[in-house]
């Protein structure tokens, strides 16, 4: 009997994992951190690597793992930042091997004007702090800004209806801002901010 020799093997299944990138649901605050996490799901690897890289910002911690930690600055305010990932390890050479997603930094926020008002006498005034002050006690955290644009004549006049009308209403004065923004030549005007916690306060050319 001729016995031959058999070259015969047993074909590997390969089967490539699931890859996808998750960040953060909602906007993150500027200087704050973000986190991405590399998700690679099923297949039949036996180790995966990873390597990560971002369009912006600092990997603060995690290089090396499925999740890692970006750290943002103020300056990057209103940006996104997208976090890429490569695998590595026994992966069938079809693999996808990068994933990729991208999230967003909140804007700086920005002051905007609660009212504004022209010639008034002072019973008008109260008026229209009424509100302001209303808007104010509601969120204990603002803080209330006056801009009046006038000659100095004016807009002394009109600190001084507007200080007395605190006084009136018994409002904490503490919680009002008086700034002065020169004269435009179209007479008195007053402009009222109610600025939330973390705001940047009005300047008088908005």
């Amino acid at each position: 009997m001729t016995q031959v020799a058999c070259n015969c093997f047993t074909p590997v299944v390969c089967t490539c994992p699931e890859l996808s990138v998750t960040g953060p649901t909602e906007v993150t605050q500027s200087g704050s951190t973000m986190t991405f996490t590399a998700n690679a799901t099923g297949g039949s690897q036996q180790s995966v690597t990873y390597n990560w890289t971002v369009s912006q910002g600092e990997i603060v911690s995690g290089q090396g793992t499925p999740v890692i930690t970006v750290q943002t600055t103020p300056a990057m305010a209103g940006q996104n930042v997208t976090a890429t990932v490569t695998i590595g390890g026994d992966l069938c050479p079809t693999c996808v091997t990068t994933a990729q997603t991208t999230a967003g930094i909140a804007s700086i926020p920005v002051a905007t004007p609660f009212t504004e008002f022209t010639a008034a006498t002072p019973d008008e005034i109260k008026a229209n702090l009424d509100p302001f002050f209303s808007g104010l006690s509601n969120d204990p955290t603002a803080q209330g800004y006056i801009i009046n644009y006038g000659t100095d004549a004016q807009i002394a006049r009109r600190e001084r209806d507007i200080r007395a009308a605190i006084r009136f209403r018994q409002f904490d004065a503490s919680r009002v801002t008086f700034l002065r923004g020169g004269d435009t030549g179209t007479g008195i005007r007053t402009v009222l901010y109610i600025v939330p916690a973390g705001t940047p306060a009005p300047t008088p050319d908005q």
